[in-house]
């Protein structure tokens, strides 16, 4: 409990600096912030490419997933969810920039980041990354401009290209690696990633009902989950996270404080949902509510409030969501 207090309060105080900074500072927030994100998205994503290009092109080792691959992060699935959360800032900049250098700029970050999630192979991100540029394309195609179109339409072409020049590193001769991957999506006995999942889900609902009001206490699930899990644990291989941390802190410190945790993260998601609604001028907007809404689907499948690189990019939104509201 200790530990993991320690880093809800570092998070908590790194939130206060945040926002008092965005209160008193004349700095416009979302322009520092996005620039600062295109430079760290092109520092991850680079990071994965030339890793994989040096362990295959270069000391011609046979391409399989590897956490050898997982750039600058703890490891791959990190890294994945990390470059599809920060993509729709390239986006924004590709469709809210008319020079040329820019663009080009852009179209190459938009290469390389969908190179690197080729490389990564993680199935959730895949698919959040389908959502959210799908989600871009359509907006932008709505407001019905020429130029919107013959980007959206350059876009498609990076995105083949990107998807050709991986799986030739890939050297898949006899199937794709990419489609192989993605086609193993599906609730069934063979992939134990989703299973696995389901189990610590189920395990999790279980200890809810259980202690619907206290929970098992901060920081115990990684005690309290070997329990549900012990005839399943292979090579001490212990369950530390539900891979779901709506459920993780409804089973730590019981429903009340799920509750206070879903209205932190929604209550944004929501507002700004009614914003871009009644708004005709709220790209910003739209591409923060779709940043949040990359974390929750990392919130559903894996444990981002356990990894810095994800939950501080949440805390900032919210911040820069705030500025924004007051201006």
């Amino acid at each position: 409990a200790l530990i993991t207090y320690a880093k809800y309060i570092t998070y908590f105080l790194t939130f206060t600096v945040f926002w008092i900074f965005s209160k008193f500072s004349k700095i416009n927030l979302t322009d520092l912030f996005f620039k600062l994100i295109l430079i760290s998205i092109v520092i991850e994503s680079s990071s994965v490419v030339f890793s994989v290009y040096d362990a295959i092109i270069v000391n011609g080792a046979e391409f399989y997933r590897s956490n050898d691959y997982r750039g600058l992060s703890a490891n791959i699935n990190i890294t994945a969810f990390s470059l599809v959360l920060k993509s729709p800032v390239v986006v924004f900049y590709l469709f809210n920039s008319n020079k040329r250098l820019i663009t080009v700029l852009c179209y190459f970050i938009l290469f390389m980041t969908s190179s690197a999630l080729f490389f990564l192979l993680t199935r959730g991100a895949f698919l959040a990354f389908i959502i959210i540029i799908l989600s871009l394309f359509t907006y932008m195609l709505i407001r019905n401009s020429r130029a919107n179109y013959k980007k959206v339409l350059v876009c498609l072409v990076v995105f083949f290209t990107s998807y050709s020049f991986t799986n030739t590193i890939m050297g898949s001769n006899e199937s794709n690696v990419v489609i192989d991957r993605v086609s193993t999506l599906r609730l069934n006995n063979e992939d134990e990633s989703i299973n696995q999942r389901l189990r610590y889900y189920s395990a999790a609902i279980m200890s809810i009902k259980k202690n619907p009001v206290l929970g098992v206490g901060v920081g115990n699930w990684k005690f309290i989950s070997i329990k549900y899990d012990s005839k399943k644990i292979s090579e001490y291989t212990v369950p530390y996270y539900v891979h779901n941390d709506f459920l993780q802190i409804g089973a730590e410190i019981g429903i009340i404080g799920m509750m206070f945790f879903i209205y932190f993260i929604f209550r944004p998601f929501y507002l700004l949902i009614r914003k871009i609604y009644h708004s005709k001028e709220s790209f910003i907007e739209v591409i923060i509510f779709l940043m949040i809404s990359v974390y929750i689907i990392d919130s559903l499948l894996n444990f981002p409030v356990n990894r810095p690189i994800s939950h501080l990019m949440l805390l900032i939104l919210i911040v820069v969501y705030q500025q924004r509201k007051m201006t």
